[in-house]
């Protein structure tokens, strides 16, 4: 059995290409045309299904339609409010789990600069994203894996959370 992977703001298609590499069906889902170019362009990603388009936005996918659904360096980018609809997308088509690969609770200097500059919601991410993916998804489980990343896994096919306000 391939086990499906969908990913979520899969850029210029780095991710897509490993993951298909191990054996893995995946489709890409990127909003920005130019990135998507790039990523269908590449020949590791012949086998790769890619959709443009916004986790902000309903997705044309079934409930459950992947095992596992994975957004790599985007949730930081979003404020709360959109967090919660790319959680609750992430949810919706994934049986089994969520992964989210970003910040972690440690952090560079460099980095904060440029987030700072930015201006996205990153340091209001690192302090909360432990309670906003325990609300989301019933609980989280964090592993450290690099100097300033962490993965942060959450499991579908526990019970859900309880509803929110």
């Amino acid at each position: 059995m391939h086990r499906q992977v969908v990913d979520i703001g899969c850029g210029t298609g780095a991710l897509c290409a490993a993951l298909g590499r191990r054996g893995f069906v995946v489709t890409g889902v990127e909003p920005v045309a130019a990135m998507l170019r790039i990523a269908m362009r590449k020949k590791e990603n012949r086998a790769v299904a890619f959709l443009q388009a916004s986790v902000l936005e309903p997705l044309p996918f079934g409930d459950g339609q992947f095992d596992v659904a994975i957004a790599t360096h985007v949730a930081h980018g979003l404020d709360p409010d959109e967090r919660r609809v790319m959680y609750a997308a992430m949810r919706r088509i994934a049986r089994r789990s969520v992964i989210l690969y970003d910040y972690g609770e440690r952090r560079s200097l460099p980095v904060d600069l440029v987030e700072r500059m930015e201006g996205g919601d990153y340091f209001r991410f690192i302090r909360e994203v432990r309670q906003e993916l325990g609300d989301a998804f019933g609980g989280v489980r964090v592993l450290g894996v690099g100097a300033w990343t962490a993965l942060y896994i959450c499991r579908v096919d526990t019970a859900p959370p309880a509803p929110g306000p």
